[in-house]
């Protein structure tokens, strides 16, 4: 066999090695849903019960009234600060971490995918005062 024959060989052979399937669920993870779920049900979303309480443990540490820091947004006192950012989609920006918004809460995780399923949802209905 000649030299160049042996190496064209090693070649295709090392070039076949490095090719193999991965486990789809490896290569294509599953995106969190933002759907109602077993455990995360979004069909009827208040603003009284559902968004104020993932407020008051989230954001409210910097955006309340009683809060030195936070930029100035005030999410304690439903009409203020909160409705123009809900609808704007600067909350749900901050709180998913996409690009171009301000990571919320500030040097922190994200939210859980149920309490950002629910304020979406939220959101999508208006942001209403219920």
């Amino acid at each position: 066999m000649s030299k160049k024959r042996s190496i064209a060989i090693i070649l295709v052979a090392v070039c076949f090695a490095g090719c193999y399937y991965d486990k789809e669920e490896l290569v294509y993870p599953r995106q969190a849903t933002t759907t109602t779920t077993a455990s995360c049900d979004t069909t009827a979303v208040k603003y009284s019960v559902d968004i104020k309480n993932i407020l008051s443990t989230s954001c409210y540490g910097c955006h309340s009234g009683t809060a030195a820091n936070g930029g100035g947004f005030k999410y304690d006192v439903y009409p203020g600060n909160l409705v123009p950012k809900a609808l704007s989609g600067a909350l749900v920006g901050s709180i998913t971490h996409s690009p171009g918004f301000s990571p919320m809460p500030k040097g922190g995780g994200k939210l859980s995918d149920c309490d950002i399923a629910k304020i979406r949802t939220w959101v999508r209905n208006g942001a209403p005062n219920n």
